[in-house]
């Protein structure tokens, strides 16, 4: 029983170093060749992070900072351990874990690995609790936004909850952001259902590529669009945002979410001139120079850290 093979290491090495704070995008880029390597790889890391969740050795746990892989000789004491605990929690009932808070400072993306196997990656200054039981998984999300790649499990319907909207899926990708009075929720990929709490009647059905605005007096706003705008939209999971025929006020906007340096559009004119471009979450500053470059305008920078944009000649 605790025979593992070398991708079962390899997974477990991955989930390891995810769970440092020094993982970064260099360490993300490494991680996603080694998924397209082999589709089986996929497969491997999804079951070592349910059971790292499930064997609670996620970040507030772990005391251990040490960069080296474990020797070998340990992988076969975990590899037991882990059996044991499946055989133990899972056997035939399913995994259970009380509630759970994952949350993000402003700026920081975070991917977390669910008892159930599924993973949910938290967007800037978001906070998420999760409970897996036997019958359901249940994700409140409390504020900000969160993209779920949810494993497969009939028997137990996966739902988040923001505020009164209800969206629900059994193995599916998509992401739910809470609004001021409602949520919006775009769909990756298979299909969701999403609703207000009283409002079950009028459950909308979004397929991949769909997005809608749900609200929480009810009110449905669908649109559809394509899986690249769908991929666009989800850039943040990347550490980018992208702008397509977006005004700069809406874009500046979406960057202030991610930096304590604030964007301010001073000037209406220069708010509401659409462009495209492709920035760094972190990058407020880079955001700014193009603008400047690009509708000569001037920019700012306060003594307060905020960055002021408006017309002027260039410097």
């Amino acid at each position: 029983m605790s025979d593992h093979s070398p991708r079962d290491e390899e997974a477990w090495s991955w989930v390891i170093q995810m769970d440092r704070p020094t993982w970064g995008t260099p360490e993300e880029n490494d991680l996603q060749l080694w998924l397209a390597s082999d589709p089986r790889n996929h497969g491997a890391l999804l079951e070592a992070e349910a059971m790292w969740e499930a064997l609670g050795l996620s970040r507030e746990k772990t005391v251990s900072t040490k960069h080296e892989p474990l020797p070998k000789r340990k992988w076969s004491f975990m590899a037991a351990s882990i059996v044991l605990l499946v055989a133990a929690v899972v056997g035939g009932i399913g995994i259970w874990t009380g509630p759970r808070e994952y949350g993000t400072e402003i700026g920081e993306i975070r991917r977390v690995p669910l008892a159930d196997g599924s993973v949910a990656a938290i967007n800037t200054a978001s906070l998420i609790d999760v409970e897996v039981e036997v019958d359901r998984r249940r994700i409140r999300l409390i504020e900000g936004e969160a993209f779920f790649q949810v494993s497969k499990d009939k028997e137990r319907p996966f739902i988040v909850e923001a505020g009164p909207i209800r969206v629900q899926a059994v193995g599916t990708a998509f992401a739910v952001r809470r609004l001021d009075k409602g949520a919006e929720v775009l769909v990756k990929e298979g299909v969701v259902r999403a609703w207000t709490q009283g409002a079950e009647g009028a459950a909308l059905r979004l397929a991949a590529g769909e997005r809608a605005i749900v609200s929480d007096n009810a009110a449905i706003d669908k649109d559809s669009a394509s899986l690249v705008s769908v991929d666009q939209k989800l850039a943040w999971r990347h550490g980018n945002v992208e702008f397509v025929n977006e005004t700069v006020s809406s874009a500046a906007r979406e960057l202030n979410r991610y930096n304590q340096r604030k964007l301010l559009i001073l000037d209406p004119s220069i708010g509401n001139e659409k462009f495209v471009g492709i920035f760094r979450t972190d990058d407020p500053e880079g955001f700014a120079m193009a603008i400047k470059e690009s509708l000569s305008a001037r920019v700012r920078v306060t003594e307060e850290d905020r960055i002021l944009i408006d017309r002027g000649n260039r410097d």
